[in-house]
């Protein structure tokens, strides 16, 4: 198996970002059903092991001043510590409203990174988002966080699949990083 770092499909990703269509844009309700299953099938171009790049986006109304999220420091004399982390973060026009940049991430199974997500059950990068909703005050619980995303929140892919592509969608996700600064990207310092 061997990956090749493409500088034009990494650029061309990361300028395009909420503005070019490569980048599938959806509201997370439209996963929404009875409210006991998510319909998973209202995401266009997911296979079962599709990979890729993906951003969620939150209405930037809800982050206007600026919010913390504590952080786990290294131990001191086997005390945990905690690093207060303040942030506002960056934002997007879409449809004539403005969005916050919360989370980018990359993988390559975007379907299965996507119900993790809203999963209470994950406590790893899947419950990275609800986790960090919670810490920062927007959300009393991971619940509410799964239900405030479902709401009120943009799931944005691109679709990059293969083996292949593996250099790529890291330096997609790091130039997204570099460009957007989102907060939930932002783990402990251990």
């Amino acid at each position: 198996m061997h990956t090749k770092l493409g500088e034009r499909i990494v650029r061309e990703a990361v300028d395009s970002f909420c503005t070019g269509k490569s980048w599938i844009i959806h509201k997370c309700s439209v996963l929404k059903d009875d409210g006991r299953n998510l319909q998973w099938k209202n995401l266009r171009g997911l296979e079962e092991e599709t990979g890729g790049n993906y951003v969620f986006l939150w209405p930037a109304s809800d982050f206007k001043a600026e919010r913390t999220i504590p952080l786990s420091g290294p131990s001191v004399k086997n005390l945990p510590q905690e690093i207060l982390f303040h942030f506002k973060p960056q934002t997007v026009r879409w449809e004539g409203k403005t969005w916050a940049v919360l989370y980018v991430g990359k993988t390559t199974k975007l379907k299965q990174r996507f119900q993790w997500h809203f999963s209470s059950a994950q406590t790893n990068t899947g419950g990275q988002m609800q986790h960090c909703l919670v810490k920062c005050g927007v959300a009393r619980n991971r619940k509410e966080a799964i239900q405030m995303t479902l709401d009120k929140a943009l799931l944005c892919y691109r679709v990059l699949d293969g083996y292949e592509e593996a250099a790529n969608r890291e330096m997609i996700e790091v130039g997204l990083w570099a460009k957007f600064g989102p907060p939930f990207n932002i783990k402990s310092e251990r």
